[in-house]
């Protein structure tokens, strides 16, 4: 698997920051979904779901240490399908102690939907932004030694 730096991160880097990240930005996501879909009546047990289910996920980038031999690409889709997995079985769950809403199962698998491409398209602009920088400093440091 070839490694990108912020998805090393996500991986072998602190999983209690790492859920609190993913958490604040699903959080987001939904507030912005939610908005304009009229929905302004969120519940302290909703968030407490998600929290759990944002935890759940974090912990399951594990797999990626599992299977490193695997492209990057099929890592992705294969934690992709997990994170849906997580957050369908968590509605179930859910709904058989509490009332959910008809389209419960469809809010729970386009919010990975939708923050899949955003964490993505993050980490390759931010790798790439790192990337520039370090070539920009190491290109700015050989032109002064080549000078000297």
């Amino acid at each position: 698997m070839k490694k990108i730096s912020l998805l090393n991160s996500l991986i072998y880097g602190n999983k209690a920051i790492v859920i609190c990240i993913s958490f604040t930005i699903a959080t987001l996501l939904d507030l912005v979904i939610c908005t304009a879909q009229g929905i302004t009546d969120i519940s302290y047990w909703h968030l407490a779901t998600r929290f759990v289910l944002c935890t759940l996920i974090v912990l399951s980038l594990y797999i990626f240490k599992l299977f490193e031999n695997l492209p990057l690409y099929v890592m992705l889709f294969i934690h992709f399908a997990i994170s849906i997995l997580i957050m369908l079985t968590g509605v179930w769950i859910t709904s058989f102690y509490s009332d959910i809403h008809p389209n419960a199962y469809i809010d729970a698998a386009t919010t990975i939907v939708y923050i899949y491409p955003v964490i993505i398209v993050g980490g390759v602009s931010f790798d790439w932004l790192r990337t520039a920088r370090v070539n920009r400093l190491l290109k700015k440091r050989l032109e002064e030694k080549h000078h000297k």
